[in-house]
């Protein structure tokens, strides 16, 4: 019969154990640009053990930690951050800052508008579905202090 303990190699260091704070900081280090021996260097693991425990972060990393800067981006856009609500538009809303007025741009205006309003009421609409999420979820925690996981 085979024993499922991890195998220490140091008698005197416990094995590594994931946290969240632990992913979350894996997926900085790979947002940055590290590479694995790099982070498991910061970690003080060994790169096999990085690759064990932290897969998904290393393969999802930049996209995780990209999706959070976006929904930053989204929440000073809505708090009326006008310098994210440019960038926002320019890069996401296809906005184009003309030096000069075009007479085919006057003609597609208000079509352009339109747009552009479809593009903020659905960014309005993915906030308050996410903030309802967010208030249900606490409200839940509010409510069962004692039902938290740990790890």
């Amino acid at each position: 019969m085979t024993s499922r303990m991890p195998v220490v190699l140091d008698p005197g260091k416990l094995p590594h154990c994931p946290t969240p704070e632990s992913r979350e900081f894996v997926m900085q280090l790979v947002s940055m640009g590290l590479e694995e021996p790099q982070i498991a260097f910061c970690l003080k693991i060994t790169p096999l053990d990085l690759k064990k425990h932290y897969a998904d972060e290393l393969v999802f990393g930049l996209s995780l930690v990209n999706a959070k800067v976006g929904a930053a981006l989204l929440a000073n856009c809505l708090r009326g951050d006008t310098n994210a609500q440019k960038f926002w538009l320019q890069t996401r809303g296809r906005w184009v800052v003309a030096d000069k007025e075009d007479p085919k741009q006057r003609e597609g205006s208000a079509r352009a508008l339109e747009d552009r309003q479809r593009v903020i009421d659905d960014i309005v609409g993915m906030v308050a579905k996410h903030r309802a999420t967010e208030d249900k979820a606490a409200g839940t925690q509010r409510a069962n202090p004692g039902t938290r996981r740990t790890q």
